[in-house]
């Protein structure tokens, strides 16, 4: 028979991700609901979306709407939060903000490219979160 041990699995995403002070709260009470309340369970996993904002930004981008001005801000937001981190914006962010300028200027926005770019918001977030973890 197989044994299967318990997890802890957390969901943050959205307005409780905004700011920098918000993602470290949002590490630390994971953290400490794992670590500390429940240290029996086997596995943590924090699932999180983007933040507020981002996915707006990014649908905009997309459907070619005011494109330059719906990448601009999205990559003001995203690295103005790598910069509150004091994180490196090369180190943290930058292959997937390379990625998707390359996309931009390609002016090919194909099925695959659009998922690169509806999907930046997550992807920036979970690099975001490594990095502060890792200080």
């Amino acid at each position: 028979m197989t044994k299967y041990k318990l997890g802890f699995v957390d969901k943050s995403g959205g307005s409780s991700l905004a700011t920098a002070d918000l993602d470290n709260r949002t590490l630390d009470r994971f953290v400490r609901a794992w670590a500390t309340d429940r240290p029996e369970l086997g596995y943590a996993i924090l699932v999180v979306s983007a933040r507020q904002g981002v996915t707006n930004l990014a649908v905009n981008l997309v459907q070619r709407m005011k494109e330059q001005n719906s990448w601009k801000s999205m990559e003001d937001l995203l690295r103005g939060n790598v910069h509150d981190h004091g994180l490196s914006q090369e180190e943290t962010i930058g292959p997937l903000m390379d990625e998707v300028q390359q996309i931009i200027e390609s002016g090919n926005i194909d099925s695959e490219a659009q998922g690169k770019i509806l999907g930046l918001g997550e992807r920036f977030k979970v690099a975001t979160l490594y990095g502060v973890g890792q200080k």
